[in-house]
């Protein structure tokens, strides 16, 4: 519920489990399966792609447009951010912590406004998340104005505290006005589409040569 700032569980026959969301200004009989918050965590906003990981959690690409409620001060572009972050949900206490996050300070401070995504790797357990909506000024601080420089962003991190990025992409060009710019939906890594290839070697020079080009 990307508009409501909040991730739900229901069962299959539409019963309701649980809401990950800050609780400020649900009405009953909503209100009643909020998940209250264990230790310190910070609250999704306009979140997208929420997902189970293989572990038992939930993670999701947290937009944190305005990071605020409705009816509360709203934050400008350049003072809020967005994140990849991973939840932990306890439906027996119906408690919700916090366990693993990138983006923000004083890591990596990025913020898209629409868009992204975050995805499991299957062999390394890294996150690679799309970074895919950003827009930034000359000084290349985020903005909500119109004619900035639109561009996106692909970035593999470790899963650990403090995450290490592994690989980043740079989608478009940052330095440049450009309205439509670039935006990136979604990222996902996948096997090589091309097959492995036996070389034929001569001597060491032609070995290296072929090495280069093939891998």
């Amino acid at each position: 519920m990307r508009h409501q700032d909040a991730v739900i569980k229901f069962r299959r026959d539409g019963r309701l489990v649980w809401i990950l969301g800050n609780p400020n200004r649900w009405n009953n009989p909503w209100a009643a399966y909020l998940l209250r918050p264990s230790g310190s965590l910070d609250w999704p906003f306009h979140q997208h792609a929420a997902k189970p990981t293989p572990w038992g959690t939930v993670l999701m690409f947290d937009n944190g447009n305005y990071r605020a409620t409705p009816f509360e001060a709203k934050r400008s572009a350049a003072e809020t951010y967005s994140r990849a972050v991973e939840y932990k949900v306890d439906p027996q206490t119906m408690t919700v912590s916090q366990v693993w996050s990138f983006g923000g300070l004083p890591e990596d401070v990025f913020y898209s406004s629409a868009l992204g995504n975050v995805e499991v790797l299957p062999r390394t357990a890294n996150i690679l998340i799309t970074d895919g909506f950003r827009n930034t000024d000359a000084q290349g601080k985020a903005t909500d104005n119109q004619g900035a420089s639109r561009w996106a962003r692909v970035v593999e991190v470790t899963h650990e505290v403090p995450a290490q990025k592994v690989f980043e992409l740079i989608v478009g060009d940052p330095s440049r006005t450009s309205p439509p710019g670039w935006t990136v939906y979604r990222a996902i890594r996948m096997p090589s589409l091309y097959r492995e290839t036996t070389v034929p070697v001569w001597n060491n020079v032609d070995q290296n040569i072929f090495s280069g080009l093939f891998n």
